[in-house]
């Protein structure tokens, strides 16, 4: 599951890489993690949600140096993002939606 970053409060993609390489500093091999949705979680969920945090900027930065816009991918380079759960989604925003990148 994609977190809610708003930009209206100030909130950005690299205020949540950077929040959760500070839990991540602090946090032991068996610390257990609260998400503020879904299953109880570990370093290593963290680790993959921080992971697909970084991949889904860097692909939005591509499209935005190439002079796509960040909204709308091409649909045959579309390709589907591993979330930590192992389930699959849509790289796809919600059309409509205003991109915190």
């Amino acid at each position: 599951m994609y977190p809610y970053i708003d930009p209206g409060t100030g909130g950005n993609i690299d205020g949540m890489i950077a929040a959760a390489d500070k839990i991540l500093s602090l946090a032991g091999n068996d610390t257990k993690i609260v998400p503020g949705h879904g299953p109880l979680g570990n370093k290593a969920d963290l680790m993959k949600s921080r992971d697909m945090l970084i991949t889904s900027r860097d692909r939005v930065e591509k499209l935005k140096s190439t002079g796509n816009p960040p909204l709308k991918p091409s649909r045959k380079n579309r390709s589907p993002i591993s979330t930590p759960s192992g389930a699959k989604a849509s790289s796809t925003p919600i059309s409509g939606s205003k991109s915190p990148i």
